[in-house]
């Protein structure tokens, strides 16, 4: 016998959790630019995964990105220097990084302390 169960809820706020989850990385390969969808926390220890998932995708011959951050708390300056070293990654493949189809810059603007939001909207 089938029974209807009502869904269960795990965080109260959708953010709630964002803090305390590592890095959950989506990957839209069907579409150009590739869609990139980060949600969690960005930090040095996570980053790795991040470029990896990248490098393979230029290995590949992926050329343009679309970094979608909504989800995203970069933590400390290892996470900014993770989003810059990214964006160093794909120009050094001659390829684009847009986020949410915006050009991404060069710079992040002032310092990324721990717990604190990318001021560039990284």
């Amino acid at each position: 016998m089938y029974r209807e169960h009502s869904p269960v809820v795990l965080f109260p706020s959708q953010t709630g959790w964002q803090g305390d989850v590592a890095l959950e990385l989506w990957v839209d390969v069907g579409r150009r630019p590739v869609g990139v969808r980060l949600a969690g926390t960005l930090d040095g220890s996570t980053a790795v995964n991040l470029l990896a998932v990248v490098e393979e995708l230029i290995a590949e011959g992926v050329r343009e990105f679309d970094l979608r951050t909504a989800a995203l708390r970069v933590a400390g300056p290892d996470g900014a220097d993770a989003l810059r070293e990214l964006e160093q990654l794909v120009e050094r493949s001659g390829g684009r990084l847009t986020r949410d189809g915006a050009a991404i810059g060069h710079t992040v603007a002032g310092p990324v302390g721990s717990g604190e939001t990318c001021a560039a909207g990284l």
